[in-house]
């Protein structure tokens, strides 16, 4: 805490550990995603990203490879949430 009373946390990496996607109701797995995201604190478009697509198995995979392989400057997160609902 600075001498002033102001202090701001900066976290670097929060664990989290999604389950594997639900091939069945991808909507309700995002509602879980989303909330372990919240509860972890995580806000970053990147991180939720990449922490979806550690999720996913590779038969899914292979339908959004194309946003793998080149994926938006921005927005990666709910470009591959969109694809994948």
């Amino acid at each position: 805490m600075t001498e002033d009373g102001n202090a701001q946390q900066h976290v670097s990496r929060v664990a989290t550990k999604l389950p594997p996607l639900w091939k069945h109701n991808i909507k309700l797995w995002f509602l879980q995603a989303e909330a372990n995201f919240e509860l972890s604190g995580i806000t970053n478009d990147v991180t939720k990203y990449n922490n979806v697509l550690a999720a996913i198995d590779s038969e899914i995979l292979s339908v959004v490879s194309d946003l793998l392989f080149d994926p938006p400057h921005a927005d990666q997160y709910a470009t591959l949430k969109k694809r994948l609902i």
